[in-house]
């Protein structure tokens, strides 16, 4: 019991760092804003198995000077090990603030913790650390087979710093990481991923893909991928996961934004955004996608997820699908998404589906309701792209979508209260169309059956 302001430097095989009973803050790591909490060392990998840290907190950690090396990652916890275990602990301000002096592109990660090999992060809160980039919690520079499960864990109000290189103001991770019933919210990035930022390093191929599920990402601000953001990497999937009220702040209208989730063109496999997932109320303050801009090689099918109250300054409202592959979209629910710029080319209050390199998007058995572009075209969906290609629209419902604004001076402004299609073709089918509405009306709008108008 009590309060102890030396790290603790475990060294050897089976050691485990245990709290008192059952309570976590009878047993206090104090840095005293001057030195790491806990450290595992860092010499051969097979050495250092099975230590584990349970039921305790560290606190005011901090790490102020950079290295190279990887053992110098993590103010509150570094854990370099096999078969690791950190349970049941709070983490909570401690900084990593280790920068190369001669090049500010080279820094330390981790703010809370830093994971490297395998292991497990369990029913932990982590809280108010920061550090370049993984303010939370960090996996960097690792192996080809690692693996690490993050369960269980509140993940709250951490930062990363650096403006220009990587991010994830909660979790920063290379690959082969698995998320599940996490709460990650209030988490900054000045960079990309305020929540979580998923990418490879340097290039390291991995055959251990990304995965969240059954969490809550919710009020994480970053410049691009307010609540997430997924770089270069294999497949990383999402299921059952709820994005709410995140924002992308970036003002540079031709860049996917993304409010709750972005996955970036240089994604080198599949994002899978699959059953039960839903972005609610995420923003993107000046760019395209409110709440999910989706990229890369592949795009696997994007089945019952609810778009809902999402809003984007030029592009897709609620998701913006720029795969370089053909996206399919079933069963989704589009509702109350909105674009608010009135700039030339503002499209898709709900959804701009305009895939890149000649692929199609094929969008089945989807409602789309009270979606709406100031001024642009598409009240729901819109098309951004100027290739000749045919998306497939069947079995949906558009009801009370809109256009509204001046018109602008483009022939496409103003135009298609339910579909809009910019110099690229669409192919409807057994759909249904009600009170849609448009300020002007041409050949691009449509969406003429009764109970649709123009003004």
């Amino acid at each position: 019991k009590g309060v102890y302001t030396n790290t603790f430097i475990i060294k050897k095989c089976n050691v485990t760092i245990r709290g008192w009973k059952a309570t976590r803050d009878e047993v206090i790591i104090d840095g005293q804003g001057e030195r790491r909490g806990i450290r595992v060392n860092n010499y051969s990998r097979n050495d250092y198995t099975n230590c584990q840290v349970i039921g305790l907190t560290v606190r005011n950690c901090r790490i102020s000077t950079y290295s190279s090396n990887s053992g110098s990652n993590g103010a509150g916890i570094m854990m370099m090990s096999d078969d690791f275990l950190v349970s049941n602990c709070v983490v909570r301000s401690c900084v990593q603030a280790g920068v190369n002096p001669d090049n500010s592109d080279q820094f330390n990660t981790g703010g809370g913790m830093s994971l490297l090999y395998r292991g497990k992060v369990i029913d932990c809160e982590i809280s108010g650390c920061s550090a370049p980039a993984g303010g939370g919690i960090s996996t960097p520079f690792n192996q080809a087979d690692a693996s690490y499960e993050i369960r269980g864990c509140t993940i709250t109000n951490n930062h990363a710093t650096h403006k220009s290189k990587y991010g994830g103001g909660g979790i920063m991770a290379q690959f082969g990481v698995i998320i599940s019933d996490c709460y990650i919210a209030g988490n900054s990035s000045a960079n990309l991923g305020g929540g979580i930022y998923f990418t490879d390093y340097n290039g390291k191929v991995s055959t251990i893909d990304n995965e969240v599920r059954d969490s809550q990402i919710v009020s994480n601000t970053a410049k691009n991928g307010g609540g997430a953001y997924v770089g270069k990497g294999l497949t990383n999937r999402f299921f059952r996961v709820a994005f709410v009220g995140n924002c992308a702040t970036n003002a540079n209208t031709g860049s996917d934004a993304g409010g709750g989730l972005w996955a970036n063109s240089d994604a080198l496999n599949y994002l899978v955004v699959g059953s039960g997932c839903s972005f609610v109320g995420n923003r993107a303050l000046g760019g395209p996608a409110g709440g999910l801009s989706a990229g890369g090689i592949g795009f696997r099918p994007m089945s019952n997820v609810l778009f809902r109250a999402n809003s984007a300054y030029n592009i897709g409202g609620g998701a913006r699908l720029s795969s370089g592959a053909d996206a399919l979209i079933p069963d989704c629910i589009f509702d109350a998404n909105s674009v608010s710029g009135v700039e030339t080319g503002a499209a898709g209050g709900a959804l701009v589906a305009g895939n890149g390199h000649g692929h199609v998007a094929t969008i089945c058995n989807c409602l789309f309701t009270d979606n709406v572009v100031s001024n642009g075209t598409g009240g729901a969906i819109g098309n951004s792209m100027t290739r000749s290609i045919t998306n497939y629209v069947f079995n949906c419902t558009f009801v009370n979508n809109g256009v509204g604004g001046s018109g602008g001076t483009g022939n496409d402004q103003g135009t298609g209260g339910a579909i809009g299609a910019v110099s690229a073709h669409y192919c409807v089918s057994n759909s249904v169309f009600y009170g849609n509405w448009a300020v002007k009306q041409n050949c691009v709008q449509i969406g003429h059956a009764t109970g649709n108008r123009a003004s």
